[in-house]
């Protein structure tokens, strides 16, 4: 909840902006649409019209052509479609957006008419003397959110007005509340209600929520709630959990009721939620605080702190040598509490803390499930459910017997993180991509396998058209793995090991043949960098054949477009003057000289593995990756590729 009036109506109007660009977004593209589909008609008459045929069979028309310029409507009738989609989803995001602010808006009023009326009573006590200016101060702020509360409804369709409380008086008004029955309007196509329908109002765990601050907030806080504290989780019958996209709170007031609820059970019965899951289990209230984590994802790249045991890692690692941990994926089991990261003087607190146990800074990519409440006072951390991390490096700080880990989170709160068996994981695939595994896999080790599959997914987090791609999961003795476009491979030889995949990914490292710092989750980035080479060849208008297309994929045909692009581009900088184009690419890895193809796969399992460490070239070429695909898909020019921006 926003910590006072002025700021409820900033964001009301922030909002309401929002969704007067969505809904214009939305009708920009229904237009493009209704215009592809009118192409398409037009392209099959002309296809029909071609195909006809004369006494001795021959097509009245050129029949290729006509197929092409149908193949090419189709494409822009597919693109726009998914343009409308996208842009509906915003417009529903932002009004789901604003229909959680009115809720709050009127919870929130709700709590301050009675505060208001409580003040006024309080004109024949001790406060006698600042509570005609007090109640008028609140009185207007009252209005004001009431303002934001109707502008709010009518953006969205809904006759409202707003419920004005008298300013001044002699405290007689009557403050009832009169407004808001917002959790009866059905605004998202189903019927949609807070907690506590019309005794919401009720006071929480966090008491008055009003802008007089100072001392006075604390004084009304004792003088009419005492100690009273609602439960967290005395019903066991829990409402849909609305996603909150990227959020970042700064303020207690921010957060909704039920979230300042739970989060507060958990923090002081951590065990209450973490035990279940460990051995396996649930109980409804954990199901719906993993909910309230889950719906939230971090707003920004982020890095935090974690002091724990080695238990952390799992009973599969933590007896290992800690020069044997790098490189490997572990699942944690339940919600993970971390801190904020504050640069090296954090770390040399926990590491002081730890006391012979081990502290892990671990770093958060922009977009990931979770909840941060590292800028809230009374929580300070944050929380993610069931995450799946990478170790990217252990040490030990001199003078402490305390491993220090750099750890990357690869996922959290998805169900991959919760598949500990092949049935699990083949039911996961099934639902996110549509893909079967085979039978034959139930004989890998699971946690290798979701390794890999971590990686493909961090490809398919940035370039969604892989994982339309895939549809089967298989086992081969060819490579370590491999991926055709729509086939992942996973070679049972390693896969069935984890230890010998582990070993074979140092060894190839070391010797320079795959990229610094390999992993069975880079393995998975390369494999999934295949699939985006074949997703550009599929969005690039110029293939109107699926004969094209395939004789583009065996040729290289836009991996060689784009690694001769980059070896230009860095030719043109003080790193890469006077290299040849075969020093560049040998500069990432001896299995990157294979082919164009395979370049441009070790690139992106590079900047993966290697982040701001990687290769220049690396770097370069998965820009002008993201550029040839913006290109094909109508968002930037051919020319701008060959522009360079390598530093």
């Amino acid at each position: 909840m926003a910590k006072s009036f002025k700021e409820i109506g900033k964001k009301a109007e922030a909002l309401i902006e929002q969704g007067k660009e969505a809904d214009q977004k939305v009708q920009s593209c229904q237009a493009r649409v209704a215009s592809s589909n009118s192409r398409v008609a037009a392209a099959r008459r002309q296809l029909a019209a071609a195909s006809e045929t004369d006494e001795e069979g021959n097509p009245a028309g050129n029949v290729e052509q006509a197929r092409a310029q149908l193949s090419m409507a189709e494409n822009q009738l597919a693109a726009s479609q998914r343009a409308l989609s996208q842009a509906r989803g915003v417009a529903n995001r932002v009004r789901a957006q604003k229909n959680d602010h009115v809720q709050e808006i009127e919870r929130h009023n709700r709590v301050e008419r009675s505060n208001l009326e409580k003040l006024r009573r309080l004109k024949t006590g001790a406060f006698s003397v600042d509570s005609a200016a007090l109640t008028e101060g609140m009185a207007q702020r009252l209005n004001e959110a009431e303002n934001a509360r109707a502008a709010l409804l009518r953006s969205m369709g809904i006759e409202a007005t707003p419920d004005h409380v008298a300013v001044g008086g002699e405290g007689n008004t009557d403050s009832e509340w009169r407004g808001g029955g917002f959790s009866q309007i059905d605004t998202r196509g189903e019927t949609q209600s807070y907690q506590g329908g019309d005794g919401a109002g009720g006071l929480t765990s966090k008491g008055i929520r009003t802008p007089l601050g100072g001392g006075l907030g604390t004084i009304l806080n004792r003088i009419f709630n005492g100690d009273a504290k609602d439960s967290a989780t005395k019903d066991t019958e829990f409402q849909n959990v609305p996603s909150m996209g990227k959020t970042v709170y700064t303020d207690v007031n921010q957060l909704s009721d039920d979230l300042y609820n739970y989060t507060e059970d958990y923090v002081e019965n951590a065990a209450k939620y973490n035990q279940p899951l460990r051995l396996h289990s649930t109980t409804p209230e954990v199901e719906h605080f993993r909910d309230l984590i889950n719906s939230h994802q971090v707003g920004k790249d982020s890095v935090y702190i974690r002091k724990a045991s080695l238990a952390d890692i799992g009973s599969k690692f933590s007896a290992l040598p800690i020069e044997e941990l790098v490189g490997r994926c572990y699942q944690f089991e339940g919600i993970m509490s971390v801190a904020k990261y504050e640069g090296v003087e954090s770390i040399a607190k926990a590491d002081l803390w730890a006391r012979g146990d081990a502290t892990f800074e671990i770093h958060v990519p922009e977009g990931t499930q979770g909840l941060d409440l590292t800028q809230v006072g009374f929580f300070k951390q944050g929380m993610f459910d069931s995450p799946f991390c990478y170790i990217e490096s252990v040490t030990k700080k001199e003078g402490t017997n305390s491993p220090h880990f750099v750890v990357r989170m690869l996922s959290a709160g998805d169900k991959l993180n919760r598949a500990n068996d092949f049935d699990s994981l083949q039911k996961y695939m099934d639902s996110q991509y549509k893909m079967t595994l085979d039978a034959s896999i139930e004989k890998l080790d699971v946690d290798t396998v979701k390794s890999a599959i971590g990686g493909v997914e961090a490809i398919i987090r940035e370039y969604p058209d892989v994982g339309a791609f895939l549809k089967s999961g298989i086992t081969s003795d060819s490579g370590v793995m491999s991926c055709t476009g729509s086939t992942l491979s996973f070679n049972p030889n390693y896969f069935g090991d984890d230890r010998r995949l582990h070993s074979t990914c140092k060894d190839m490292s070391r010797r320079g043949f795959w990229v610094a710092n390999a992993s069975t989750s880079s393995i998975g980035i390369h494999e999934a960098a295949h699939g985006v080479e074949w997703a550009i060849i599929q969005a690039n208008p110029r293939y109107t054949t699926e004969a094209q297309r395939v004789t583009a994929w065996n040729n290289c045909t836009e991996a060689s477009l784009i690694v001769k692009t980059a070896c230009a581009n860095v030719q043109n900088t003080e790193y890469g003057f006077r290299k040849t184009r075969t020093e560049l690419v040998r500069s990432i890895s001896a299995y990157a000289l294979e082919n164009d193809s395979e370049t441009m796969a070790e690139a992106f399992a590079d900047v993966y593995a290697n982040g701001v460490n990687a290769k220049p070239l690396s770097k370069e070429i998965k820009r002008i990756t993201n550029i040839l695909m913006n290109k094909y898909k109508g968002g930037i020019g051919y020319v701008d590729i060959f522009r360079s921006t390598v530093d």
